[in-house]
């Protein structure tokens, strides 16, 4: 297992974040998709995901979480998709939730919205 890919994502993550609060002058809403250890699960323990959005969430005020299997006190902010696809911003995608399949392009077809896929939902 590469340990550092978590890291990675967490910088690709971040960027994207920069990148749009540049060239918009305002910081954006990022809404995680998936916290799960992996997908359709409810399993939260070790997942890296989770740690990904908790960090980002440490270092940027504006993160939601949808989380379709969170039964536990995450300590993120966790709203419903619609929510998220009609307010967010900046969408990152870290964990491939069946849910999430049929609402992948309505993500990527908002005007000024940026999609980053890192579990290719979109494939």
């Amino acid at each position: 297992m590469n340990e550092s890919k978590p890291d990675w994502v967490k910088q690709k993550c971040l960027a994207a974040i920069d990148k749009y609060a540049d060239e918009t002058g305002k910081p954006p809403l990022v809404a995680f998709y998936g916290v799960a250890f992996k997908p359709d699960v409810d399993d939260f323990r070790g997942s890296p995901a989770l740690s990904i959005a908790q960090d980002i969430s440490e270092q940027r005020e504006k993160v939601v979480v949808v989380e379709p299997f969170a039964s536990t006190d995450l300590k993120l902010p966790i709203v419903e998709l619609a929510e998220a696809l009609e307010n967010a911003n900046v969408h990152i995608i870290l964990v491939k939730h069946s849910l999430f399949l049929k609402e992948y392009f309505e993500a990527t077809a908002r005007t000024g919205s940026r999609v980053i896929d890192f579990c290719g939902l979109g494939k």
